[in-house]
């Protein structure tokens, strides 16, 4: 348990400054429930998340979302989504801006969601996002 935590990694300020690219890796985040933010001032020149491959979430009751549209931009080769008893999560992906748009189509081969009474929507178009297997559990 990590009660204050509100911010994973924030970048602000990262602009230009050399950050080490990551491997393949896998993040998985639980019993965080003052988090807020996974990923803040991230955006798409960022390149140190590129090969993330699968990341948790659990029990992170104060998350609204998981992604801005500048966040997964960078995400290219996420295959594994999992989300669970996140209370607050509204919806997985949100826009910074009203006019800020998805350039290409996201794949993420399995998602799984389950116990987010609060979710209304993926919070892209079906057009924008391809999901090989979903499984929800309610």
């Amino acid at each position: 348990w990590c009660d204050s935590l509100e911010t994973i990694f924030d970048l602000q300020g990262e602009e230009g400054t050399s950050i080490i690219e990551l491997g393949y890796f896998k993040l998985k985040l639980m019993y965080l429930p003052k988090l807020m933010h996974i990923w803040k001032n991230v955006s798409h020149q960022t390149h140190c998340f590129k090969f993330l491959k699968s990341l948790e979430v659990e029990r992170c009751d104060n998350l609204r979302y998981l992604f801005t549209i500048s966040m997964v931009k960078v995400l290219v080769r996420l295959n594994y989504l999992r989300i669970g008893n996140c209370k607050k999560v509204e919806k997985i992906v949100t826009r910074e801006a009203e006019t800020e748009e998805v350039w290409s189509k996201i794949n993420i081969l399995n998602v799984e969601l389950e116990n987010l009474p609060s979710l209304v929507c993926i919070g892209i178009t079906e057009s924008q996002i391809h999901i090989s297997k979903l499984r929800v559990d309610i």
